[in-house]
């Protein structure tokens, strides 16, 4: 399985790392890629903006593919679709959950995280509740999806 890998690396040669999944499966061999992706009808590019907030401590690296495009990388490094599954709304729940959760994390952890990130404290405990928050309506109206896919090396 392979979690996450679209939207962390899609600037950073994702189709080359679908290629070395590929070619570690023998030939019949079978993986799971979940992804968070931007259904057809979901967020258009305009509300992606260099969001400092975003880009370097609540999601780093990241650029949610659209569905097509992702299926597009999926099939260009030769994997073959077998199942695919769009959970959104599950992850919504799960989104929300991460919210509710935040606010019994101790400070001094917080505080490590944010700090990794280049964040204060005060920073670190009024964006990720927004973002979160944020996300989690996102997921639960369908402009921000979860999909998870079976892939087969053919034989």
């Amino acid at each position: 399985a392979h979690i996450g890998k679209l939207e962390h690396d899609n600037r950073f040669g994702v189709l080359a790392e679908l290629r070395r999944m590929y070619d570690l499966l023998k030939p019949g061999g079978v993986m799971v890629l979940q992804s968070i992706v931007r259904p057809e009808r979901g967020i258009p590019d305009r509300w992606f903006t260099d969001d400092r907030v975003v880009e370097s401590g609540v999601f780093p690296g990241s650029d949610l593919p659209w569905t097509k495009q992702a299926r597009g990388w999926i099939r260009q490094a030769g994997f073959v679709i077998e199942e695919e599954d769009e959970q959104g709304h599950g992850y919504a729940r799960t989104t929300s959950a991460w919210y509710d959760n935040f606010a019994r994390i101790p400070d001094a952890v917080i505080a490590r995280a944010a700090a990794a990130r280049g964040f204060s404290l005060a920073e670190c405990k009024r964006y990720w509740p927004l973002y979160l928050a944020g996300v989690s309506v996102q997921f639960q109206l369908g402009l921000i999806g979860l999909m998870r896919w079976k892939l087969r090396k053919p034989r």
